[in-house]
């Protein structure tokens, strides 16, 4: 039997290291479906805005505005990172940016959109940017020929691990009642 069918990673260099990059794949793959497609989207248009005819619109400027401002600013980060060696550097502080303004997240109240902004967009475009920096290094941790095993048993490990987010955070809602209006 092929034993990369059993460990996908055997033979790769750097295990520790492997497995640190699959761990902020992982994350990064959490926030985009929790935040940016799933709950958190629902939640601006639902309890923040409550207008049907602007929570999309409303959405649509806070994501594209991160996303448009990442893609302009990713080749100066990227350039500065190559430059100076920050790319660790530039993964962690991207990473932390994040954490942060995401958690802030948490503490939004009906009809506090433009704090919800301010709060999403630096999210977001943080999340941008870090996903530049991880990519990044997969270079450094695998050879060219091992790119692609490396990226899709990373790629398939965080789907699957968001995943397991997703049910935990609706069986979070159900058991502690957090969809019930009253």
């Amino acid at each position: 039997m092929n034993d990369r069918r059993i460990y996908p990673l055997k033979g790769l260099p750097q295990q520790r290291q492997i497995w640190s990059w699959i761990s902020y794949d992982v994350a990064n793959q959490s926030f985009t479906l929790i935040v940016n497609t799933m709950l958190f989207s629902v939640f601006f248009g639902a309890v923040i805005v409550q207008d049907d005819s602007k929570d999309d619109r409303l959405w649509s400027l806070a994501f594209g505005g991160s996303m448009l401002l990442a893609a302009l600013l990713s080749p100066l980060a990227g350039a500065a990172a190559d430059e100076r060696a920050w790319k660790k550097s530039g993964l962690i502080v991207t990473g932390i940016v994040c954490s942060l303004f995401t958690c802030g997240l948490a503490f939004l109240e009906p009809g506090q959109i433009w704090l919800t902004m301010l709060l999403y967009i630096p999210a977001n475009f943080a999340f941008a940017i870090g996903e530049n920096f991880l990519a990044s290094f997969l270079p450094t941790l695998a050879r060219k020929d091992e790119v692609g095993r490396l990226s899709g048993f990373s790629w398939g490990l965080a789907y699957l691990a968001a995943l397991v987010l997703i049910f935990i955070t609706a069986g979070s809602m159900i058991i502690f009642k957090l969809n019930d209006p009253a």
